[in-house]
Formats: C-alpha cells, sequence, structure tokens
C-alpha cells in the first residue's frame, strides 16, 4: 500500500514504493501527498522544502531548513530534504488535477486541519 507520493514539476511522480524517503529527486517538488487515516489524503504543497520527519513529510519554508539539519544532526538522524519549485498557475493545477485524481491514493474525505483548501 502506498504510504506517499511526491509529484514534480515535470509530471512525475515518486512514492512510498519505489523507494526509502532519502531516495526521492530532491528538485522540483509541487505536491506530496500523504495517506491519512482521518481525512484519506493529506496534500502537502506550496513549501520551499519538504522533509521527512517524525515518520512522514512536513512542508518547511527557507528560514526553517536550517532549524530542521540541527535537529537532525542532534538525533543522529539523515536530513531528507525535497526542494520545492514555483509555476504559473496553469502548469501548477494541470499537476495538481492529476495528483488530486490519482488512483493510487484513497478517496479524500475530509480537510486535514494542516491542510489549506485549493481555490
Amino acid at each position: 500500500m502506498i504510504a506517499w507520493i511526491v509529484f514534480y514539476d515535470d509530471g512525475s511522480s515518486f512514492t512510498s514504493e519505489d523507494g526509502a524517503p532519502e531516495r526521492a529527486p530532491k528538485d522540483g517538488v509541487q505536491i506530496v501527498a500523504v495517506r491519512d487515516i482521518k481525512t484519506g489524503v493529506q496534500w502537502i504543497s506550496g513549501n520551499d522544502h519538504y522533509c521527512w520527519q517524525g515518520g512522514t513529510w512536513v512542508g518547511h519554508n527557507r528560514e526553517v531548513i536550517r532549524h530542521y539539519r540541527i535537529r537532525c544532526q542532534q538525533k543522529g538522524e539523515p536530513a531528507v530534504i525535497l526542494n520545492g519549485y514555483g509555476l504559473p498557475d496553469e502548469d501548477w493545477y494541470r499537476i495538481a488535477n492529476t495528483a488530486y485524481s490519482d488512483p493510487r491514493l484513497p478517496a479524500k474525505s475530509g480537510i486535514h486541519p494542516l491542510e489549506e483548501t485549493p481555490e
């Protein structure tokens, strides 16, 4: 069962079944979809960086990434950081529509508290 999918600016994706988080391509991230027991799936987007933290993906901005690296070092864990990339709206919505309808993920059953709703 796929636990998460990373969607990229070139239309490709990388899933938990393709490899460990540290094996995911590092650049061009648009959306990270994480299977969620309460809402079916959580959509994470609009971040500068996406980090593997506490067994899941978390979005961070540029200012926080240094802190994330320090915390990983203190814990003796690898810092797994994927980089977001801005796109024109038309391109982003094309990728978002693909991600939101991806059959590899469960149906969306609610809005995750940390999720922004797309307009």
